[in-house]
C-alpha cells in the first residue's frame, strides 16, 4: 500500500506558449486533475502534461527553480512511480505563470 508525502507546491508557467488555451485542456484543468511531468532535453526543464487519456498535450513548464529541484528523476523516468502530481490552484484570470499550481507529493511505499 502506497502512501502520499507532500513535497512541494509549483505553478506552471508559460501557459500561454502551450496548450492549456485548447478548449479540451481548459476543461479538464479542475483542483486534482493528475498530470504529468515531462523532461524537455531541448530546454533542460520540466513540462506539465495532460496524462496519456486526456491527450498527453502541454500545459506549461515549471519554473527553472522547480525543475532543477526534480529534473533528475524525471529524466531517469520515475515522474509516475515515483510522484504523485495534481492539479492544486486554479485561479483562470491571474497571469499565466500564476494561473495553475500542481502539488507534487512522494509516493512512499511500505514493504
Amino acid at each position: 500500500m502506497a502512501e502520499i508525502e507532500y513535497l512541494k507546491e509549483c505553478f506552471i508557467c508559460e501557459t500561454n506558449h502551450y496548450d492549456a488555451l485548447k478548449k479540451e485542456v481548459w476543461d479538464y484543468l479542475e483542483i486534482t486533475s493528475p498530470v504529468d511531468l515531462v523532461f524537455d532535453g531541448n530546454h533542460n526543464r520540466v513540462c506539465v502534461r495532460t496524462p496519456e487519456d486526456k491527450g498527453k498535450m502541454i500545459i506549461g513548464v515549471l519554473s527553472k527553480e522547480d525543475s532543477e529541484s526534480i529534473i533528475k528523476y524525471i529524466k531517469q523516468g520515475w515522474g509516475k512511480s515515483l510522484f504523485n502530481i495534481c492539479l492544486c490552484g486554479v485561479d483562470k484570470k491571474a497571469d499565466e505563470n500564476k494561473r495553475f499550481s500542481i502539488a507534487i507529493s512522494i509516493k512512499k511505499h511500505q514493504a
